[in-house]
């Protein structure tokens, strides 16, 4: 372990604590919507490209309270806050930040946060674009940042292009095997 993932699970962490902190504060002062689990529908699209690897779940659809600052869907460890949105590819997108918990650990966040700040969030070049990963050299499914994995993962689900790549192969390999309890837990 290098001296760079030591200090990403560590600021993970801190995020992680601080947000968990934030929604135990804000569903005692309802706040923000209760966490729900998976509706079946959501059960049905999350086994379609987990095949079961996911199970722990859990989702705050609309009210967000201090995290309504955020404008878009976003997920914390095993919770992901919908803002109202109903769409299974988002879903998907979002699940796949799940499971890089559950995988990586409280790093997953940090590395998310910083591909945002070092590439920006625009959809061509930005850090949610899988082609400019594959671009920078990274053609491995763990080396593609947590954002374009989820965004790939996502136009996987919509029936893009990726569908027939090596890369849809590989990371569906990934997400499908089992995956040990979430950290923390």
């Amino acid at each position: 372990m290098t001296w760079r993932d030591v200090a990403m699970s560590a600021a993970g962490a801190a995020v992680l604590g601080l947000g968990r902190l934030v929604a135990a504060v804000q569903r005692f002062a309802a706040l923000q919507d209760r966490e729900r689990p998976l509706t079946t529908a959501e059960q049905e699209v999350l086994r379609r490209v987990f095949h079961g690897s996911l199970d722990d779940v859990r989702v705050v659809e609309g009210r967000a309270g201090l995290f309504d600052v955020v404008p878009h869907p976003f997920t914390l460890g095993t919770t992901i806050y919908l803002k109202g949105r109903r769409d299974p590819g988002l879903l998907v997108h979002e699940a796949v930040h799940v499971w890089q918990y559950r995988t990586r650990g409280a790093r997953y966040a940090t590395e998310a946060l910083w591909a945002q700040a070092r590439y920006g969030t625009r959809p061509v070049g930005g850090a949610y674009d899988w082609r400019a990963e594959v671009r920078r050299g990274r053609t491995r499914w763990r080396d593609v940042n947590p954002e374009a994995q989820a965004q790939f993962l996502q136009e996987v689900w919509d029936g893009g292009p990726a569908v027939r790549s090596a890369l849809a192969r590989e990371a569906l390999e990934a997400v499908r095997a089992p995956v040990g309890p979430s950290p923390g837990h």
